[in-house]
């Protein structure tokens, strides 16, 4: 059995990312979604080069976008 784990602060609602490491990688998963939510695999060191990029900045927005909450997607200002 897969033991999924989330953020400490997460777990007052269910609108969050959970992550199972396991013995060949690192599952991602939805939360809302449970065991019915598609899984991400990566390899350990994709997942090192994630969480490094992360941490640095790499996946910042740029100030052009912002996120709409009502939306699934990121849209240009305008």
């Amino acid at each position: 059995m897969t033991e999924w784990r989330k953020a400490s602060g997460s777990y007052s609602t269910d609108q969050c990312v959970e992550v199972a490491v396991t013995i060949d990688g690192v599952k991602v998963r939805d939360s809302k979604h449970g065991d019915a939510s598609p899984v991400l695999f990566f390899t350990y060191s994709e997942w090192v080069m994630f969480l490094r990029g992360a941490k640095t900045g790499e996946f910042d927005l740029e100030p052009s976008y912002e996120l709409n909450p009502a939306e699934t997607w990121i849209s240009p200002q305008t």
